[in-house]
This record gives C-alpha cells, structure tokens and sequence, in this order.
C-alpha cells in the first residue's frame, strides 16, 4: 500500500474514534474491522465498532479503559465476546479469540460476507494498518458482496447480515447460495 493513499479514510477512522478510542487501541494494537470500515470506504454514517484481540491481555486491558461504556449482554461465538454502550456514542463490540495469530489477516479471513472483510490494525504505523479481503474495494465501489461462507449455525442472525446490505443497495453476487438456508432450516425465503 502506496503511504497515504487512505489518507483521508485514515482521517475520518481518527474522528469516529476521537475522545480517546484512537490512543486506547494504539496501546492496545487492536484491530478494528468489519462493517464500519465498510461504511468508511462508502462514506455512510452509523455503525457500531467492532474491536478484535490478539491476547487477552490487550482485550482485557482495552476494556478497562472504556470509560462510561457500560456492558451488556452479548453472544457470540467467540472465546471472549462483550459489547459495551454509552448513550449518544457507537456501540462497540470487543473479541479475543486465539484463532486471530495472523493478526488483521486472520480476523478478515474469518468473516463471512466479502463487503466487511476490511480491518484497521493498530499495531502498526499510522496510515500502514488497513488491510483488505481480495474483493473489498471492488465490491466497495460496485455496491455488491459475496456469501463466502453461510453461517448454518446462527442463520437468522447471518439472514439479517445479508438483508441489512441487500436494503442499504448492495447487489448479491451469488444468491443462489440463500437455497442452502432454506434447505437445511426449512426457512422460506
């Protein structure tokens, strides 16, 4: 990547993160990815920020230092999962999972659907830390998104994920793949 040629991706990250979010995941060489880089690289507002670990040390540490984010039940399927909220700011979302060892590379090869696998790794120099999927500023520009791999166990929750980008104008480039929710749930679609 060509230095500051997201600069001013880079500089929009640095205000949604302001009050002291930017400096905490710098001490804590987060990774922020997902949905809201998504809306970066798109320029839509909302979201909520979805903050990845490599240790649980640095995730416990991080939480520590969410001041006024109070905790709140969260299920995933993850080994270490919270979301944390504050009136008037984002949500934000904190996973520790030990299948992260490749760092930012890992958490986007994790993902399922192919508009979210970007990620923002605060581990290293500022303005060097994004990292895509393959087709992620591809399909960024297109508005469109591949199922890469359907979430038979939690298929409401990956129907709502799919929906949610299908309403905000996303164009699905393998929809047939929505026949194997309705076969193995029995779900009609």
């Amino acid at each position: 990547m060509k230095e500051g040629e997201f600069g001013w991706e880079l500089s929009l990250l640095k205000r949604v993160l302001r009050g002291g979010l930017w400096e905490l995941a710098v001490k804590e060489k987060a990774i922020l990815a997902g949905g809201m880089l998504t809306r970066i690289f798109t320029k839509e507002g909302g979201g909520d920020l979805d903050f990845f670990f490599t240790t649980k040390e640095h995730a416990d540490s991080f939480v520590l230092g969410l001041d006024g984010y109070y905790p709140q039940p969260a299920t995933k399927d993850r080994e270490y999962a919270a979301l944390f909220t504050q009136e008037g700011k984002l949500d934000i979302h904190v996973v520790f999972d030990p299948v992260f060892p490749n760092g930012a590379k890992s958490v986007i090869d994790d993902f399922d659907l192919s508009i979210c696998m970007a990620a923002y790794d605060f581990g290293k120099e500022d303005g060097d830390g994004f990292v895509f999927g393959d087709t992620f500023l591809q399909d960024v520009q297109n508005r469109e998104f591949t199922i890469l791999k359907p979430l038979l166990a939690f298929p409401v929750h990956h129907l709502i994920r799919i929906t949610k980008y299908l309403n905000r104008g996303y164009r699905l480039l393998n929809p047939e793949i929505l026949d194997e929710f309705e076969k193995e749930e029995k779900m009609p679609l």
